[in-house]
Formats: C-alpha cells, structure tokens, sequence
C-alpha cells in the first residue's frame, strides 16, 4: 500500500511539512496564545469561562474557610499565641469584609410602586 507521499507524488521536504510542524528543516514556533494555559486565558468560549469561574471561586472558597479557621483558632483557648495580634486584626478585617460584601451582592428584588 503506498504512503501519503507516494499518493500525492511529493518529495520527501513536502511530505515532512504536511506530516509535521516542521517545515523546510526549521520547526514552526507556536505563540503564547496557543499554549495550553494562553488559550484558556485569552478564550472567548464561554464554557472555558465559566469553568475558569467555577474554579476561581473555589480557590477564593477555600482560601475564606482557612482564613475562617485561623480566626476560630485564635479564638479557642485564651491568649492563644496561632496569630500575631496584627495579623489576627488583619485576617479579622479581611474575612468581616468579605462577608459583607457577600452580603451586600445577595440579588435583590425590585419593588413594584
């Protein structure tokens, strides 16, 4: 059975740069936007942008519960030495905030007059 380059009746150059990305010896480089990780950065696709949604919210879900949980720590026994008193103030304030602000971007209904 004869090959594709037989087939087509190509020399051995051509046949390579169909059958690979090289051509002409030299191997074609790819752009950052064809990079595995650049083309999900750069889509437009909106199920890779709700799939990169559903995990950025995750990765902000966990990091809140850990936060969550150094703050009960510090807080289970009485001069509990976990955090520094000012990180303690900054963990406290960061996860205040955002619980407020979660709050804050519950949907609302509009009220009919």
């Amino acid at each position: 059975m004869p090959g594709v380059a037989q087939a087509l009746e190509l020399d051995s150059e051509d046949a390579m740069a169909i059958g690979s990305v090289a051509t002409r010896g030299r191997v074609a480089r790819r752009s950052w936007k064809q990079s595995a990780i650049g083309s999900w950065v750069t889509t437009v696709d909106h199920k890779r942008i709700g799939i990169m949604y559903m995990y950025t919210a995750f990765v902000f879900f966990l990091m809140g519960g850990i936060e969550a949980l150094l703050v009960r720590t510090q807080l289970a026994v009485p001069n509990n030495t976990v955090l520094s008193p000012e990180a303690y103030d900054e963990v406290f304030t960061h996860v205040t905030q955002k619980t407020l602000e979660a709050y804050d971007a519950r949907p609302r209904r509009r009220r009919s007059k």
